[in-house]
């Protein structure tokens, strides 16, 4: 993967954990 797509899905995959997982973060 390139960085800036990594970038873009770290950011992505991040905010979905925070809307499933709130309590984990």
């Amino acid at each position: 993967m390139r960085n800036k797509a990594r970038k873009c899905w770290n950011e992505t995959f991040g905010r979905m954990t925070f809307i499933v997982y709130p309590n984990e973060l």
